[in-house]
């Protein structure tokens, strides 16, 4: 299998540039320098599926992704459509519901993001909405983005990762494009990936504090259970989540 990356510089701008700053991918041109490929270098570990995670987010944008935004809160609501349309920009179609019943109606296989708040009207709470949106669409990539901070139920929550309000625009397309880069990975990686996603909300809602919380402990006896090398778990912590200053 090649390893070869046939990518523009344009299609990764600023990203590229640091990805070869870093010694993790290689720069080549053909004789008449109208074509540059790129191959990932000794080091560069696990970011051919780094890259091509990239690469389809880009693709993306001039697809039809289709966008669930389940929030009650108007002015929230409103925010998050905003942001996300300029993350996004065009090629999408974005639903936005209030409750868990009215989401449920956009619940299919070509559902892409799933973007909710745990705490919505009805009785009816964001957790239950995703354990429906698993069992009726096991790909698609679920965002909690809510005010509520992370807790013990959040561990048996089938989710990509974990928000805490407030968020801003730079924050939510990092989160987006940290998902999105998970695409075509293993299960076993995606699991490592979201635990850490969740670890990595626990310390943005408690500050270094919650690595003595025992949800936070649960989550790294998760992690150590799974058949992962150093080399792969350390090549995958590229792609967590950064946590906010």
């Amino acid at each position: 299998m090649s390893n070869e990356l046939d990518i523009s510089s344009k299609m990764l701008s600023k990203t590229l540039s640091e990805l070869l700053d870093r010694g993790l991918i290689l720069r080549h041109e053909d004789e008449d320098e109208q074509h540059v490929l790129y191959t990932t270098a000794p080091q560069g570990g696990e970011l051919v599926h780094r890259l091509e995670g990239l690469v389809r987010w880009q693709k993306q944008q001039h697809d039809e992704l289709e966008i669930l935004l389940v929030e009650d809160d108007k002015m929230a609501a409103k925010l998050l459509a905003d942001q996300i349309g300029d993350i996004v920009s065009e090629g999408y179609t974005l639903y936005q519901e209030p409750t868990v019943e009215e989401a449920k109606e956009h619940v299919s296989t070509g559902l892409d993001y799933v973007i909710l708040d745990r705490r919505l009207p009805g009785g009816k709470q964001g957790d239950e909405l995703v354990r429906a949106v698993k069992s009726g669409c096991r790909s698609c990539m679920i965002m909690i983005v809510s005010g509520v901070a992370p807790d013990r139920k959040l561990l048996r929550l089938d989710t990509d990762d974990y928000v805490v309000k407030p968020v801003d625009r730079d924050e939510l397309a990092a989160h987006i494009e940290s998902i999105e880069a998970r695409r075509g990975l293993t299960d076993v990686k995606r699991e490592y990936l979201a635990t850490r996603s969740k670890q990595a909300a626990f310390l943005d809602a408690y500050g270094r504090a919650a690595e003595a919380r025992p949800e936070y402990r649960l989550l790294t006896e998760i992690i150590e259970r799974l058949p992962l090398d150093e080399a792969t778990r350390t090549a995958l912590e590229s792609m967590v989540p950064a946590v906010t200053e």
